[in-house]
């Protein structure tokens, strides 16, 4: 393996898993380029891991109510963690309901898994160093993919860690 910048392995690339293939069936993994996790939060709501349980539990009484979407719009529920109420960390939600399995910390730093269904649609955002055999294959099949994009560099970095060189790869 010759000797590439160490800093290419702390790129972050990233690989949905959904339909595809030749029967167009679940779990098919493609790589869909350098980005980070954070990327693919737009349609998601932050949100604190146990609010809305707090906001079922409070519902239909109006003053606590009122309180929880005081503290709702100040991102301050010190208040119902006082009533003996555990608010969690904040992570990501599908339709402000359905957790993802993304952390907020996670988005910030890049890596992270959102799994929307488990099957269909989900997409992960890893260090290219952290990549799978089968992973690295996908970086490097995708040199050929129109609409995908990995820089030379992570390419070579693919190439390098599966071991293949010029010549292997002029045989297929």
């Amino acid at each position: 393996m010759t000797t590439l910048d160490n800093s290419i392995g702390q790129t972050i690339v990233g690989f949905k898993t959904g339909r595809g293939g030749r029967f167009f069936n679940a779990g098919h993994v493609s790589f869909i380029g350098e980005c980070k996790i954070s990327d693919f939060t737009n349609d998601l709501f932050l949100q604190y891991e146990n609010q809305i349980d707090i906001y079922n539990k409070v519902k239909g009484r109006e003053n606590l109510e009122a309180k929880y979407y005081e503290c709702d719009e100040n991102d301050d529920f010190s208040f119902f963690e006082k009533l003996g109420f555990k608010i969690g960390e904040k992570q990501y939600f599908r339709n402000g309901e359905y957790p993802v399995g993304l952390t907020e910390k996670e988005a910030e730093s890049g890596v992270g898994v959102i799994d929307i269904d488990g099957e269909y649609d989900t997409i992960a955002c890893l260090m290219l160093e952290d990549c799978s055999e089968a992973q690295l294959q996908l970086i490097v099949d995708s040199e050929e993919l129109p609409g995908y994009y990995a820089s030379l560099d992570v390419i070579e970095y693919a190439k390098e860690a599966l071991g293949l060189d010029e010549s292997e790869e002029e045989e297929y």
